[in-house]
């Protein structure tokens, strides 16, 4: 698997901190997350939420949870790509922030 671009880095990095990732002062993330819990930390180009449908998921979970007052996931279907779905999540956080 290839290496993150600097895009994907920012966005997942802005998806750990709207999940409330644990950060360090040197920039690794706990992932502390109540359906990706784990002792260990991670660096920024090892999180997977830019490549992973199953990282993906638990942020779905959490846009469920949120009252927006619109649909913010309207943009994605089923068929959706992961990358697709990833765009418009991160689209989203980005409103929020």
């Amino acid at each position: 698997m290839s290496k993150p671009t600097e895009k994907q880095i920012a966005g997942n990095i802005a998806i750990a901190r709207f999940l409330g990732f644990e950060e360090s002062e040197n920039g690794f993330f706990k992932m502390n997350h109540k359906n990706l819990n784990s002792n260990y930390f991670l660096s920024d180009d090892q999180l997977k939420f830019h490549s992973s449908l199953d990282w993906l998921k638990t942020v779905i979970d959490e846009f469920a949870t949120l009252q927006f007052g619109y649909e913010p996931l309207s943009g994605v279907s089923l068929y959706s790509s992961t990358e697709e779905i990833w765009n418009v999540i991160v689209d989203e956080i980005e409103k929020i922030n």
